[in-house]
């Protein structure tokens, strides 16, 4: 993160702000918020129950159809069972699946029971792009069980992947959260801030705030570097922030920094009428490829 102005200024960083939705919900109390409407459903954990290590199949949630997801590559292998943690007890009304592939999928509840509409689909009966796997009745669960199996009917060869799976049931409506409404979050005092849900804000790794100074200042330090961890795969994020407080800037100014080695990205001019107030600068959560992101 090189500096851009005219003598040594302290950077306290916060930390990332992450959604894993388009926009987030708005919990200010008033009467429309009972109301409810077809959202799609962000996964708050996916992993494999036989290897729980194996992240992997955050590629069937990752919004990439071009990518898709496929159990080992053996025939005699048993299905393979995909635990999807909701992070809360959510309404789910149907899926969508983009394309065919040589597979067999049963989707039950965290408790083991089947899903009526989801048992024993053929996915080699699918058509070309997303294909609706509505349900009788909608169900309220907190994790889905994904099993996946083979369907090859005494083909060997390696069976198409599973394309992309979508989520969709109802929630509360959304509004989209700006950069005021994440400042105000991330300057609550206490270590874990109360925020909506669908929001993760994620300390920096340290505490000790940054000082940089301009490049004419002979030894002076004109770049820092910072790391936080995702408590989610990268690809569960459709919007994220960096928040931070700055000290010693008397005059407009705006930093330019790298995530993951990515290019170099200028952000936003700043005022620093405001203080040392947080500063909140959009990020781009594509470039976030791993859990502990360098920035």
């Amino acid at each position: 993160m090189p500096a851009a102005w005219g003598r040594e200024s302290r950077f306290a960083v916060i930390g990332a702000v992450l959604c894993i939705f388009a926009s987030c919900p708005n919990n200010d109390g008033d009467s429309e918020s009972n109301e409810v409407a077809p959202a799609r459903i962000s996964p708050a954990r996916v992993e494999n129950i036989a290897a729980p290590s194996d992240a992997s199949a955050w590629a069937l949630f990752d919004r990439n159809t071009r990518v898709g997801w496929s159990p080992p590559d053996d025939a005699a292998a048993p299905p393979v069972h995909i635990r999807v943690a909701l992070g809360k007890t959510t309404t789910i009304t149907h899926l969508k699946i983009f394309g065919a592939s040589r597979y067999v999928l049963d989707v039950h509840t965290g408790k083991g029971d089947p899903i009526k509409g989801l048992e024993h689909v053929r996915l080699d009966t699918l058509g070309a792009g997303w294909n609706e796997l509505r349900l009788p009745a909608s169900i309220s669960t907190d994790e889905l069980v994904f099993e996946v199996a083979r369907a090859d009917d005494g083909d060997a060869s390696t069976p198409t992947p599973v394309g992309e799976i979508e989520l969709w049931g109802t929630d509360h409506p959304a509004m989209v959260i700006d950069e005021k409404a994440l400042g105000a979050v991330t300057a609550r005092s206490g270590s874990r801030p109360v925020v909506p849900p669908g929001v993760d804000v994620l300390a920096a790794t340290g505490t000790a705030a940054i000082d940089l100074a301009p490049s004419t200042e002979p030894g002076g330090q004109i770049c820092g570097k910072l790391h936080f961890s995702l408590t989610r795969s990268p690809a569960s994020y459709r919007r994220a922030w960096f928040a931070y407080a700055a000290d010693g800037a008397f005059r407009s100014f705006v930093l330019t920094r790298s995530l993951n080695a990515a290019p170099m990205r200028r952000g936003q001019w700043f005022s620093t009428s405001t203080g040392p107030a947080p500063f909140v600068d959009p990020i781009r959560p594509g470039d976030a490829r791993a859990r502990r992101q360098p920035l």
